[in-house]
């Protein structure tokens, strides 16, 4: 009965009703463009321009919604170089990056447009292979330059060049940021298929896993010296320095023998130097040289000298003065000299 109406409908001038993917896009599919190979998404409106735009708008929330997911995964299963689990800050950064950077209106093409009582509609695609093509186009000279410090950490790594490494991995971060996202959407449009972007999530997993074990398996032998330090005083600075390597992520402990791969040193003189002044009083300004070596290499150690007049102590008593500014030496007062000197060694975090 109802063929036969919609017939007599069609042979009285009337209008037959649009194809259901036009009119109902969100439970129905054009049969032409399946979910494997395009986005596609419907709108409608009382004007054509405006069913068109929400068409448009359509595709591009799938396709982001799609991405977001895809790097709420591997964010929340990356670890940091110490162990904690990227926050759900960086994730939501990343996710309003996609927003920003999803620029490929011109990819996405109408499929069908109509009018039916007065409401128009419109159906529109966007081809995963062609949106592949050229994202992947756009992006190739970042791809590039991203994959050329991805090399150099390697090359760096495999010889044993910790602080080769390290500028490296600097450089990759840096140049991971302008393909982090387009990487994101390549490899979603690919739907598992393999792209140039794959290399590109191969290369920065590399830069992060490596620079994790870089500083994990590094084991810090903490030396200190000074004329008349007593064993408290010694054994007090070496915990200030203690704290602050490992909380860097290093080992600590053991001795700094030649040859020792995977073992730095970290040796620290302090040196009291008194002086009697017209007030009389001793005035004590204690001088701190740290110097850090690879054990198992014949470089050269690096070395710095901390001179802070705030750790200067005067008092009538010189040994009560040298007390004094003994105490003033405290993890606060060495931790940064610490990691000036480190930091272009190793890839840590602050």
């Amino acid at each position: 009965m109802l063929l036969i109406i919609a017939s007599l409908s069609t042979a009285l001038g009337g209008t037959p009703p649009p194809e259901p993917w036009l009119l109902s896009p969100e439970s129905n599919r054009h049969p032409e463009y399946p979910e494997s190979t395009h986005y596609c998404g419907g709108g409608s409106g009382s004007e054509e321009e405006e069913a068109k735009a929400r068409a448009i708008g359509e595709v591009s929330r799938q396709l982001r919604s799609e991405v977001s997911s895809q790097i709420k995964t591997s964010a929340s299963s990356e670890l940091n170089r110490r162990g904690r689990k990227v926050g759900g800050a960086t994730i939501a950064e990343q996710r309003i990056q996609v927003a920003s950077n999803f620029e490929y209106a011109e990819l996405i093409r109408f499929v069908g447009a109509t009018k039916h009582k007065r409401v128009h509609y419109a159906y529109a695609c966007l081809d995963r292979s062609e949106g592949v093509q050229q994202l992947t186009s756009r992006t190739t000279a970042d791809l590039l330059r991203f994959q050329a410090t991805v090399d150099q950490a390697r090359t760096a790594w495999d010889s044993g060049d910790v602080a080769g490494f390290t500028a490296a991995y600097r450089a990759g971060v840096v140049a991971w940021e302008p393909v982090a996202v387009p990487s994101s959407i390549i490899s979603t449009m690919a739907g598992g298929k393999p792209t140039d972007a794959d290399a590109a999530s191969d290369g920065i997993a590399y830069l992060h896993s490596t620079a994790m074990k870089s500083v994990s398996g590094v084991r810090f032998a903490i030396q200190i010296d000074g004329d008349g330090l007593s064993s408290s005083d010694t054994k007090a600075i070496a915990e200030h320095v203690q704290g602050s390597l490992a909380d860097l992520g290093f080992i600590v402990g053991g001795q700094c023998s030649t040859g020792a791969k995977g073992t730095w040193g970290a040796d620290v003189a302090v040196s009291l130097a008194s002086k009697y002044t017209s007030f009389g009083r001793y005035q004590v300004t204690p001088t701190i040289d740290v110097s850090v070596r690879n054990c198992g290499r014949s470089d050269a150690p690096l070395t710095a000298s901390i001179t802070d007049p705030s750790l200067m102590f005067n008092h009538q008593d010189e040994g009560k003065a040298k007390a004094g500014a003994l105490a003033k030496i405290t993890r606060a007062a060495i931790e940064p000299t610490i990691l000036e000197m480190v930091e272009p060694v190793f890839p840590i975090e602050r």
